[in-house]
């Protein structure tokens, strides 16, 4: 794997896109010898099989139901039938996607609340955050206070209503079947084909709208997005999507700032979608931010680690199938935890202008430098909000991140196919030999 150590971080050593594998154990010594190779290669390949029909046969219904009742229902926006497409989605969700966990392996999910902060702390920190928000005037007296200081103490204690912003991280099929059984939401995806030192193509809208299905594909076979002209009136911004799933109770909008997946090494650097997103004057009613890591054990517990980086994704089903059992943990950030989204500049202007008795008298050229200054003001709040809310997920996960980006992913790829398509041309050649 020398070739690939172009895509090696330089600060943590991690090289988060090579594919994980199945591993067997060695074979032990003496009576075990029996029971390992018919445990191995009898028993567990013969529920791999079981598992993967039942999986195909639930995967088609889902299918069947996200595209023929579900999308029709999605176009009804009056309030009786808003009311009754919630509650269908979220019971169709909730059966399915958590029979397709069983049927994966995932008989338990470990969802844990972070505890990054110590109690002491934790008491003092909740006395500075409320402290901010009283002072923060664009934020209103309601639930927003209570639920961005209050402590979950459980996993149940969370929940969530159309209106509400999901930040996760997704490098499994798991991970996104885990967010639509627990909060039937509505996915988004991102122009993810960004590179460092360019402006992101974002400013008229970052987001467009995705089902889980649409999801689980976009995961197996890493597609790329770009914003062109063709699909320009499907990207709308963050804080309008956010609305109209208010209004139309779609549910809470879950959003992948990483653009990709690893394989559970490391974790990708945020795309900077908040940027323009227009949430500080926008907010959401809830920010949930949660990480999914899947467990590493001795080679003699788990034979495979399910994060999907690259590959064939028929092979990485047939290794999910494999093991017995799969282990998944869910580490939910306190909502105490999450960094207070900044206060926008804007209204901090405009509440000046209001105080001072200026003449109406102004020059046009001075004001477009004042409402430029003011957007780049903004949007360096929001890149310090994104990276302060990836330290908080990375503290949660106990993960690293990395300097990569989801360019360097699709660098990756092509070296990867390259290096496939030079091992089966020497196969070739020493078959005809």
């Amino acid at each position: 794997m020398e070739k690939f150590d172009k895509w090696r971080d330089k600060y943590t050593g991690l090289r988060p896109f090579l594919p994980n594998r199945l591993q067997i154990p060695k074979p032990p010594k003496g009576i075990f010898l029996v029971w390992h190779y018919l445990c191995y290669y009898f028993l567990l390949p013969i529920i791999c099989l079981l598992r993967m029909v039942l999986a195909f046969l639930i995967f088609l219904e889902l299918c069947i139901i996200t595209f023929v009742v579900e999308y029709p229902l999605s176009m009804l926006s009056f309030p009786p039938f808003t009311w009754f497409k919630r509650v269908y989605k979220k019971i169709t969700m909730l059966i399915y996607c958590r029979f397709l966990l069983f049927a994966l392996g995932y008989w338990s999910i470990d969802a844990q609340i972070s505890e990054t902060l110590r109690t002491r702390q934790r008491t003092i920190f909740e006395e500075s955050s409320t402290k901010q928000i009283k002072k923060q005037t664009n934020m209103d007296k309601s639930t927003k206070t209570k639920s961005q200081t209050k402590i979950l103490k459980k996993s149940s204690d969370l929940k969530s209503n159309s209106g509400d912003l999901i930040i996760a991280n997704s490098n499994s099929i798991a991970s996104i079947l885990y967010l639509g059984f627990r909060f039937a939401p509505q996915f988004t995806v991102m122009p993810n084909n960004w590179k460092e030192g360019e402006g992101y193509p974002g400013e008229d809208g970052c987001v467009k709208k995705r089902n889980l299905i649409t999801c689980i594909f976009d995961l197996l076979f890493n597609i790329k997005h770009e914003k062109n002209g063709k699909n320009l009136k499907k990207y709308i911004p963050l804080a309008q999507l956010i609305k109209q799933s208010k209004k139309r109770s779609d549910g809470p909008v879950v959003v992948f700032p990483g653009g990709l997946s690893t394989n559970g090494s490391g974790m990708l650097k945020f795309l900077p979608i908040f940027e323009d997103s227009n949430l500080e004057n926008e907010q959401p009613n809830k920010i949930i931010v949660l990480g999914f890591k899947h467990l590493k054990k001795t080679r003699k517990k788990q034979l495979f680690n399910p994060s999907f980086s690259i590959g064939n994704p028929f092979k990485h089903l047939v290794s999910t199938c494999y093991p017995l059992v799969n282990n998944l943990m869910v580490k939910i950030i306190n909502p105490i935890e999450v960094p207070l989204l900044p206060k926008p500049a804007i209204a901090n202007q405009q509440n000046k202008k209001d105080n001072e008795d200026d003449e109406s008298d102004g020059n046009s050229d001075q004001e477009s430098s004042d409402e430029y200054e003011q957007s780049n003001e903004n949007s360096q709040k929001m890149i310090v909000w994104t990276e302060m809310l990836q330290e908080s997920l990375c503290k949660g996960l106990k993960v690293q991140k990395t300097q990569f980006v989801t360019i360097d992913k699709f660098e990756f790829m092509e070296a990867w196919k390259e290096r496939e398509m030079q091992f089966k041309n020497k196969e070739k050649e020493k078959k005809e030999k």
